[in-house]
């Protein structure tokens, strides 16, 4: 369910329901504010795709290069992904290490 995705009118939700709808949405919140991850990284070949395992449950909404080893640019690929909500595709400019926080 998404929290704040309501179909109903208030009038139509019962108490319970509220309270449900309520604690979605802080859980959700609580996800988005502590739900995020330091990944490292290993960039074998310069622009090539290389998939990063992120664990979040969720399509990764930021992600930063924290450290790196060389003198690379990072870049989320352009290729389609169809498992966002596990792994996130990204490229380098030369083959290089890095850690990247997800969130």
């Amino acid at each position: 369910m998404i929290p704040f995705d309501y179909s109903e009118t208030e009038a139509q939700l019962n108490p319970l329901s509220l309270w449900r709808r309520l604690r979605d949405t802080l859980q959700s919140l609580v996800r988005a504010v502590t739900n995020d991850k330091l990944i490292g990284v290993t960039f074998s070949v310069a622009a090539t795709d290389t998939p990063v395992r992120h664990a979040l449950g969720a399509p990764v909404t930021t992600w930063e290069v924290v450290n790196i080893d060389g003198d690379a640019n990072v870049w989320q690929s352009a290729t389609a992904n169809p498992n966002a909500r596990q792994v996130l595709i990204l490229q380098a400019s030369a083959p290089v290490r890095a850690l990247i926080r997800v969130t």
